[in-house]
């Protein structure tokens, strides 16, 4: 019961390691144009 409790919990942390890298690599591909387009525009 344990070690499967265990499991789980390390496969629920990897899904959000997952989740936070996609964020991470998304927001990074949404806000660097648009910083660069304001930098460009100012």
């Amino acid at each position: 019961m344990r070690s499967s409790f265990t499991k789980k919990k390390k496969k629920m942390f990897n899904n959000i390691r997952r989740l936070t890298c996609q964020w991470r690599r998304m927001s990074f591909h949404y806000f660097v144009p648009t910083f660069n387009v304001r930098m460009a525009d100012s």
